[in-house]
């Protein structure tokens, strides 16, 4: 905990030191999401010397067994195959929805108009475009999974043989009083 508060404070320093002097006051979003993105970089830099940690040279710690609850026990304690996975979505999640969310929020524009009724949000913009760009992500991924994984080769084993082989033995019960 104390190193995440440490690391924190060295990004809203470094954010602050290389801000540009006309954003000083602008765009909170873009400045939040700059500083969870510095944290989430370097909390997956961290993590992989914590994988190496957690395993503890023990043989019995692999990815397979990682998988199984009694594992932790030897390994370290922490269940590092849940911890990579949740990294690695919400490093997605970063990428496709909140970075392009603020860039079409913070590039938006805005009429300057003294009547506050005529004034636009940038927010509805922003989400609009938004919606596209997923729509054309998700479109583009899956036109890419039907053309390259729309096969699959699945092992069959194949029996031959010939009626007249197959024999039939009949059986007769009796009762016996």
């Amino acid at each position: 905990v104390l190193l995440i508060i440490l690391m924190l404070v060295i990004n809203v320093y470094l954010l602050v030191h290389w801000q540009h002097p006309d954003d000083q006051n602008e765009s909170i979003l873009a400045r939040l999401l700059i500083l969870y993105g510095f944290q989430l970089s370097a909390v997956s830099v961290l993590m992989l010397p914590l994988d190496v940690a957690n395993d503890g040279g023990n043989p019995a710690c692999d990815s397979q067994s990682m998988l199984t609850l009694s594992s932790t026990l030897y390994c370290g304690g922490i269940n590092m195959y849940y911890l990579w996975e949740s990294m690695f979505v919400m490093i997605y999640f970063t990428v496709i929805v909140l970075i392009p969310f603020a860039t079409f929020y913070y590039e938006s524009d805005s009429i300057d108009i003294m009547d506050p009724s005529l004034q636009k949000s940038r927010f509805w913009p922003a989400v609009m475009q938004e919606s596209v760009l997923v729509v054309f992500f998700l479109i583009i991924l899956l036109a890419l999974f039907f053309t390259n994984q729309g096969t699959t080769n699945l092992p069959v084993t194949n029996f031959n043989f010939a009626l007249e082989e197959l024999s039939v033995e009949e059986y007769t019960f009796s009762e016996s009083t």
